[in-house]
């Protein structure tokens, strides 16, 4: 039944659009990954030593049956935004925090939303580096997403950086607040 049911909707859009509409897709000129001229340092303290017996197969979301992944994003929602350089290194510096609690409750997912809000080396919605997102984050306080909310918008077209969008909390009926 589903396999049928994404067959008559393909055909439905398929019969839909005019011939002339083409898929969107992101222009190459203005792409979300952007690798800037000059690079943040290297912090290897020390280089991984070789090992051998690797297994053939290690996924993250199925350790003896726990899942270690936080939540996937869709840089796109609410609207257009070429975040996937701080979404990638929110996400994995996320993962890590996962792991290292062992899947504990409850799940940290490190916001996006104050990269492209604050880190100025990158452009904001209009693409970065993760590399850049890295270094801010290590020497600059990053919140969650409990704090700050993922709104598609960042320094380059509207939510500047500001206490109130690092973090903020809201009561119903009441201002919001920036929390101690």
């Amino acid at each position: 039944m589903r396999s049928f049911t994404v067959c008559a909707l393909v055909a439905t859009l398929a019969c839909a659009l005019p011939e002339d509409v083409k898929p969107r897709r992101v222009s190459k000129d203005a792409p979300c990954r952007v690798k800037p001229d000059v690079l943040p340092p290297l912090l290897v303290k020390k280089p991984l030593t070789h090992v051998t017996d690797l297994p053939e197969q290690w996924l993250w979301n199925d350790v003896n049956g726990a899942n270690l992944v936080t939540t996937i994003r869709n840089q796109h929602i609410p609207q257009y935004c070429g975040s996937c350089w701080a979404q990638a290194a929110a996400s994995s510096l996320s993962d890590r925090i996962k792991i290292a609690r062992a899947g504990a409750w409850p799940e940290i997912n490190i916001a996006p939303q104050v990269l492209i809000s604050c880190e100025m080396e990158d452009d904001g919605c209009h693409g970065g580096y993760a590399l850049n997102a890295y270094a801010w984050m290590a020497t600059n306080e990053i919140t969650d997403e409990t704090c700050s909310i993922y709104r598609a918008r960042g320094h380059d077209n509207g939510q500047v950086c500001s206490a109130m969008n690092v973090c903020r909390n809201c009561s119903p009926g009441e201002a919001c607040f920036v929390p101690d």
